[in-house]
């Protein structure tokens, strides 16, 4: 379930004259006991959240409400987890610096809580003037932006990084913020969240469109301007290729992926990056998409504005979402392997150029070989070709444990559409060589 308790609606004083505060919220009842106030002034407020009115956790009163509140939904609604917006909010201790706090009060006992519930509690880390991810106490989640921004960036094939971790970093579980932090399940590895472009958007759009859309897509007002997204070059097929190898990234990486729902079956908002003001068919999920070759061209069901046709028509002509296809058996893939399951680090995971020569550098190197070593976790490894290069470049296998072979069991590339991209162990094809992989795709390996 997610909760905002690090803001309440009034939306601080509305006409910006301290004229008009609104007293819908707690206001009313105990101005200073509930809400941060912004030095000696009782009418001014304390704002992190970009709505003037923060809950002023460092207080008793506070902290209870929370608390309370969490109690409520837990024990009487039957909720078995929460994802807390803006969470660094909570961690923000009393005035005058209201600065974050990693071990603030609040934050200790909605853990403690957590446990003795058996509840999952996951942070969004930061607010607008704090960034924490890696530094939430034991117990919490974390979205994990960093993981995030890497990835984006290097799926355009941008290898700045993010937070000073590059892609490698990310893809191993952020060692750096968790190895002492509880572990890479503490990381919640999104690539999308609710908030911004949906994931068919982040490859479909250079930037985002929201004042230019109309009903029932919009017009939307605010929204990101640095979305480390790309229209592919205007390119179908190439979304939907950059589409299947961002989940693929997402699935195999070490930590726990979340996606968004709708992004299985590739569901747009045309473009538009903060709708959070639009209730109409353009933000809910069109399950029609599912049965279809086609799923922009599905009917949006009310007059205006349809989808955008960015996906076109897939490969497979079975009446069928190839895309939502290939989303089922990637998430049936990491349910049935241990390795990509492991809530520490004692797996290995190894990098190497893709002819596996030494020296590989992932400041440098848009062309990765990535081996995880699942048959030390009871499992078996697990191969990678990654190929962020604009041309085909030819990967080298290492040699498989004695009595294994390598076989294929996806390739994200536009030829293997057909097939949905995904083989089951069954009819996996035997790759005893070097392997040609298309620009922007990822090929995996499995031993058997």
């Amino acid at each position: 379930m997610d909760v905002v308790y690090n803001h309440t609606g009034e939306g601080g004083n509305a006409d910006g004259t301290k004229q008009n505060a609104q007293l819908s919220g707690l206001r009313g009842f105990d101005n200073i006991d509930f809400y941060a106030l912004s030095g000696s002034d009782p009418a001014s407020y304390f704002d992190t959240t970009g709505c003037g009115n923060n809950v002023n956790v460092a207080t008793a009163a506070g902290r209870r409400l929370v608390l309370d509140s969490l109690s409520y939904w837990a024990s009487q609604m039957g909720a078995d987890g929460f994802r807390f917006d803006l969470a660094a909010e909570l961690g923000r201790d009393a005035a005058p610096s209201y600065g974050f706090n990693p071990g603030a009060q609040l934050l200790r006992d909605i853990a403690s809580f957590a446990g003795a519930s058996n509840l999952d509690v996951v942070a969004e880390p930061w607010d607008i003037g704090a960034y924490g991810v890696g530094q939430f106490p034991g117990g919490w989640g974390e979205w994990n932006g960093k993981f995030r921004d890497a990835t984006r960036r290097f799926f355009n094939g941008d290898l700045g990084g993010a937070g000073g971790l590059t892609y490698a970093d990310v893809f191993y579980g952020d060692f750096g913020d968790y190895s002492d932090q509880g572990g890479p399940a503490k990381s919640v590895n999104f690539i999308v969240a609710h908030d911004g472009f949906t994931l068919a958007d982040l490859v479909s759009y250079g930037a985002k469109t929201n004042a230019s859309r109309s009903w029932p897509f919009g017009p939307s007002d605010g929204g990101s301007d640095g979305n480390d997204s790309s229209d592919s070059g205007q390119d179908q097929t190439l979304r939907r290729q950059r589409f299947r190898s961002l989940l693929t990234w997402q699935m195999f990486s070490r930590g726990v992926p979340m996606i968004v729902a709708g992004d299985e079956f590739a569901r747009t908002q045309n473009g538009n990056n903060n709708p959070y003001n639009v209730d109409a068919p353009g933000t809910w999920n069109n399950y029609g998409m599912i049965a279809t070759d086609s799923p922009h061209l599905t009917a949006t069901g009310v007059s205006g504005e349809a989808y955008h046709n960015n996906f076109g028509t897939d490969a497979h002509a079975d009446g069928k979402n190839a895309l939502f296809q290939f989303a089922r058996q990637l998430i049936g893939v990491r349910r049935a392997a241990r390795a990509l399951r492991q809530s520490d680090y004692a797996m290995a995971i190894s990098f190497a150029r893709n002819d596996g020569s030494g020296g590989f550098d992932s400041h440098s190197d848009r062309a990765v070989r990535i081996q995880l070593d699942g048959s030390s976790v009871g499992d078996t490894d697990y191969l990678l070709y990654v190929n962020n290069w604009s041309g085909t470049v030819t990967f080298t296998p290492p040699a498989p444990d004695a009595g294994k072979r390598w076989v294929r069991i996806i390739d994200t590339a536009a030829w293997a559409e057909s097939h949905d991209n995904v083989w089951s162990d069954a009819e996996a094809a035997t790759i005893s060589g070097t392997y040609d992989v298309h620009a922007w795709s990822i090929v995996v390996l499995k031993a058997l």
